[in-house]
């Protein structure tokens, strides 16, 4: 991901902004990563209580001052009605394999996000997934 953010970015002129959305347990180590092999790419990590990711989502997010939002699959969907008004260039799922049941909350919520491309993440088969692609 870190190296397909880069090569976006140098070779096809594409700043985002990117979408990653990742479980809870992982987002410690997804902005580890980010830091360590994107030192110069903007990021906000979305994450936090209600007043913070509003102030967040109105100071940051609505003025486009980032390359990627990473945050978790609970703030996807509590934060549907802000997020998903944005165009999204790539959205990358981590652990994409709960998108395997189609009728669940998670799936149906980023069905209405805008983007122009998605990448599943997984170490799962993902035979019922190819739909979202």
């Amino acid at each position: 991901v870190m190296a397909l953010i880069a090569y976006l970015m140098e070779f096809k002129g594409n700043y985002g902004p990117h979408l990653i959305i990742v479980p809870n347990a992982v987002l410690v180590n997804w902005k580890s990563e980010l830091h360590t092999w994107l030192p110069s790419v903007s990021c906000i990590f979305y994450v936090g209580t209600k007043d913070h990711r509003s102030k967040l989502f109105s100071q940051e997010v609505m003025a486009m001052k980032f390359n990627v939002l990473v945050t978790t699959y609970e703030f996807i969907m509590y934060d549907r009605a802000k997020l998903s008004k944005i165009d999204w260039r790539y959205i990358i799922i981590d652990e994409a394999q709960r998108m395997k049941d189609r009728e669940s909350v998670l799936a149906r919520d980023l069905d209405r996000y805008r983007c122009h491309r998605r990448l599943l993440l997984t170490g799962t088969p993902l035979q019922v997934c190819s739909v979202l692609l």
